[in-house]
C-alpha cells in the first residue's frame, strides 16, 4: 500500500509541475481521495493562455491505456525534467482520465482514477 501511495504522490507532483511550468497556471487546486478500490486525483488550474494544440497534447499524453509492465519498469525513472513527457508516464499509470476546460473562466480540470492493484 505504501508503494501505491508513493506512486500517487509522484503522479500528483507531475500534474502540478505541468500546470505550473507548461500551462503557466496562476492558481492550482489539488485534491487526492483514497477510496476502497481506487485513488482519485483532481487538479484544477486557472491558466493565462491555453492554445488548443497544448490542450490536445495534454489529452494525448494522459489518455493512454494503463500499462502495468511499463509502469513497473519506468515509474522510478521519472524525475525532474524540463519537458512534458512525464505526463505520458502518468497516463500509463492511470485507469480513467477526464479533462474539462472552462474557456470563460480560464479553468482546466483533470480527474484521474488509479485503481488499486
Amino acid at each position: 500500500m505504501k508503494h501505491e501511495r508513493i506512486r500517487v504522490t509522484k503522479m500528483a507532483g507531475e500534474l502540478i509541475n505541468d500546470f505550473l511550468t507548461f500551462l503557466k497556471c496562476e492558481k492550482i487546486q489539488l485534491d487526492i481521495q483514497e477510496d476502497p478500490d481506487a485513488f482519485r486525483i483532481h487538479i484544477t488550474g486557472t491558466y493565462r493562455y491555453l492554445p488548443d494544440e497544448r490542450l490536445e497534447r495534454v489529452k494525448n499524453l494522459l489518455c493512454q491505456p494503463r500499462n502495468y509492465e511499463l509502469e513497473e519498469m519506468y515509474w522510478s525513472l521519472s524525475g525532474e525534467s524540463d519537458t512534458d513527457a512525464e505526463l505520458h508516464l502518468v497516463g500509463i499509470m492511470t485507469d480513467e482520465v477526464t479533462i474539462e476546460r472552462d474557456v470563460e473562466n480560464r479553468l482546466l480540470s483533470i480527474n484521474l482514477v488509479r485503481k488499486k492493484s
